[in-house]
């Protein structure tokens, strides 16, 4: 479930951390495999790389990821929201204890 985003950034939850780490394998490998054209595949930082043992590396284009971990400190709700139902507005909750 996509959360947010932030610039060019998805921020993503999920509620076990072995799922965003099962999803980010998920999502590498099918970059990997991905049927990019041959146009893309020339360019320097997209080429086909392996480690010399031979195994495939990278091919296509390279996203970063990065998995964090953590108890929120808000919780942000989009629209539909009751407090702007109107509006594309990002409405923060604080979490009470």
């Amino acid at each position: 479930m996509q959360v947010t985003t932030e610039g060019d950034a998805f921020i993503v939850a999920f509620h076990e951390p072995l799922d965003a780490i099962g999803w980010a394998l998920h999502v590498q490998l099918a970059l990997l495999e991905a049927p990019w054209p041959p146009e893309l595949l020339q360019h320097p930082q997209a080429k086909l790389e392996t480690c010399p043992e031979g195994k495939l590396l990278f091919r296509g284009l390279r996203v970063r990821m990065a998995i964090n971990t953590g108890i929120p400190a808000e919780i942000i709700v989009r629209r539909p929201c009751i407090c702007c139902p109107c509006s594309d507005a990002v409405c923060t909750f604080p979490l009470i204890d």
